[in-house]
């Protein structure tokens, strides 16, 4: 096995744990989809300054125990979720990534077209329908990024997988029914938009750029480094879905650059 410590550090030097996957069918170990993209720009960094030589490994989930904290104080994971947090707890002191969600600033009715609610618990969820008049609504946690309960549910269910959830995040469902529809990742840095893909639904169906900038300044200001995911509804309508720290998220083929891995991290853990 790779000594995952091997190799000096110096106290200003970048240091990053990229994800690697043990595959049995594969004769060797590969990255995370996520830790591919930032490798990509690390070595874009190295090109574009000669000086710059950060420290890298990859490293296994299960293998970051073995990490000497002496070693990789300071470090800047990449790969999945579980990943990353777990880095965090070894080395910040910091249980988990939080979900952004719709940030305040963006809860405007001009940006996410439909109501939204923070529901305490499963009865509250309940009482949306009927306050609402509605037969359907989009279910998520508050506080954690990942669970398997997210999605749409129906007034009729039986079935709340969400019951032990103590605070929910609730939406009305927008029109997405046919080849009108499509949803989008922004990518965005300092306010700015570096790119934009699609990631379900009609790829000719395009978003309304202006609005979109106007969603990516606002979570500037609060963000440095984030992705803004939109949709176009079967009116044509543009509509922010949420927001997320640039951190674990799917890349769809975006090239990005280091300084978006790097400060996404490290406001997460309050470093910045």
């Amino acid at each position: 096995m790779t000594d995952v410590n091997a190799g000096n550090s110096f106290p200003q030097q970048d240091k990053f744990l990229l994800q690697v996957n043990e595959d049995p069918l594969l004769p060797i170990p590969r990255l995370n989809e996520f830790a591919n993209g930032g490798l990509e720009a690390i070595r874009f960094q190295m090109w574009k300054d000669r000086d710059y030589l950060p420290k890298v490994t990859a490293v296994s989930l299960e293998d970051i125990d073995l990490l000497d904290c002496s070693k990789w104080q300071g470090c800047i994971p990449i790969g999945t979720i579980e990943f990353v947090e777990k880095v965090m707890k070894k080395f910040y002191h910091v249980s988990q990534i939080k979900p952004v969600n719709i940030p305040l600033a963006l809860q405007q009715k001009r940006f996410y077209k439909r109501r939204v609610a923070y529901a305490p618990g499963v009865e509250a969820v309940r009482m949306l329908y009927d306050d609402w008049g509605v037969d359907e609504l989009f279910v998520k946690s508050y506080s954690r990024l990942k669970t398997d309960f997210t999605g749409v549910y129906k007034k009729s269910d039986s079935s709340e997988p969400y019951a032990s959830e103590p605070m929910l995040l609730v939406s009305e469902v927008l029109p997405m029914r046919t080849d009108r529809c499509s949803e989008w990742r922004a990518f965005v840095h300092h306010g700015k938009v570096l790119d934009i893909k699609n990631y379900s639904g009609n790829p000719w169906v395009l978003p309304d750029r202006s609005l979109v900038e106007d969603m990516a300044k606002t979570a500037g200001d609060l963000l440095k480094a984030c992705t803004v995911d939109v949709m176009v509804t079967d009116d044509g309508e543009t509509a922010l879905v949420e927001v997320h720290n640039f951190i674990s998220c799917g890349s769809y083929g975006a090239e990005l650059p280091l300084p978006m891995y790097k400060q996404a991290f490290l406001q997460e853990v309050h470093c910045l």
